[in-house]
């Protein structure tokens, strides 16, 4: 895929897991190749799949989320509130 300069960035699919199934192939990598470094990622996959096993790592999302060195905060939204509260995705 090629990107053009000022224009709109076409979609970007980051496939994180499919089971416990792993791909590495030219233009598709699963699990996620950086899915243990992004706190952004991990923080709200691990409200829905705390438990959910990386084929690779052999650790929980919880366990990754945990862990995860990256500084970014992740914005929760919360219907009825006027402005969203954020939670750092390593608590």
């Amino acid at each position: 895929m090629t990107r053009t300069p000022g224009r709109a960035r076409t979609l970007d699919l980051d496939l994180l897991f499919y089971g416990s199934l792993e791909i590495d192939e030219p233009g598709l990598c699963v699990p996620h190749p950086r899915l243990h470094e992004r706190g952004f990622v991990l923080g709200p996959l691990r409200d829905v799949a705390p438990d959910l096993v990386h084929p690779r790592l052999g650790k929980t999302v919880e366990e990754l989320a945990r862990n995860v060195r990256d500084p970014g905060a992740v914005v929760a939204f919360q219907l009825g509130s006027d402005a969203p509260h954020a939670e750092k995705a390593n608590p």
